[in-house]
């Protein structure tokens, strides 16, 4: 009976979490906030940056999943990949 608990409290865990750190739940602001941070660019730059990316692998208009999938890849990496 306790293990849904557990589950419970790491799920709020994670959700507290992410809406301390990013302010949002939305992938593409997690994406753009991190790319700011690391680089140290400008919020246009980064912005701007992060759209010719995605235009490199033929996405103009990125979705959650989109922006999801190239978060990912930017932690792993620790850099924008302009390979899809």
């Amino acid at each position: 009976m306790k293990y849904p608990w557990i589950a419970v409290a790491l799920i709020a865990v994670a959700v507290g979490g992410t809406l301390f750190r990013y302010g949002s739940f939305h992938p593409c602001e997690w994406l753009e906030q991190d790319v700011m941070r690391t680089s140290g660019l400008p919020p246009v730059v980064a912005q701007a940056q992060i759209r010719a990316t995605f235009m490199v692998n033929g996405i103009v208009e990125p979705d959650a999943y989109d922006c999801l999938r190239h978060w990912w890849r930017f932690k792993a990496d620790g850099k924008l990949s302009g390979e899809s």
